[in-house]
């Protein structure tokens, strides 16, 4: 993942998403994601609201592996307990965007167009 061609703060950003199961798997399937999470890196970084970056994708990163291992652990988990990591990683992943839609407001979806409009 990593590159000449990117910053030290997109390295390290970059570092921190490699330990995550869940969000490795995104940024590899989407080259997009890792551009979009690299230019942040850089606009938090000029804005020295760095940590804010990394916070943000560390709490994501832990609560959407949290709630894949236990979805696809085979373990009998109560639906409570379910629905709160599902509510967590919700959050977690809206609060994520929000801070990347800050950094690079003109940034559009993930993906291109998928998911804008139901298919017919």
């Amino acid at each position: 993942m990593n590159s000449p061609a990117i910053s030290r703060p997109a390295s390290e950003l970059l570092e921190l998403i490699r330990e995550s199961e869940v969000l490795r798997s995104l940024v590899e399937k989407h080259a997009d994601l890792r551009e979009l999470l690299i230019q942040a890196a850089d606009a938090a970084a000029e804005s020295s609201e760095l940590q804010r970056l990394f916070e943000a994708v560390a709490i994501a990163a832990a609560a959407s592996d949290r709630e894949f291992e236990v979805h696809w652990s085979g373990k009998n988990t109560n639906s409570a307990e379910l629905a709160e990591l599902d509510l967590l990683a919700s959050q977690a992943n809206e609060n994520l965007g929000a801070v990347l839609r800050e950094f690079c407001p003109d940034a559009r979806p993930i993906g291109g167009d998928v998911g804008v409009s139901p298919a017919n």
